[in-house]
């Protein structure tokens, strides 16, 4: 089991996988290589950006994250 780092959802896996709710690609070590505010390899925006939307109830897509 992991977290997404963008919204702390629950996931089965420990890496390379979507987090169904922010949409964020968990590579299980995006903490350890890459600045907050820098673009890794598998997604199109920074950590710190993905948390921004997701606070205002935006998936890194900037697209209104469905309520479940």
């Amino acid at each position: 089991m992991s977290r997404c780092c963008i919204c702390g959802t629950e996931m089965d896996s420990v890496g390379w996988d979507d987090c169904p709710v922010c949409s964020w690609t968990n590579t299980g070590g995006e903490e350890l290589v890459y600045a907050e505010d820098e673009i890794d390899d598998c997604n199109k925006i920074s950590r710190a950006e993905a948390k921004r939307n997701f606070a205002k109830g935006l998936d890194i897509f900037g697209k209104p994250i469905k309520a479940n």
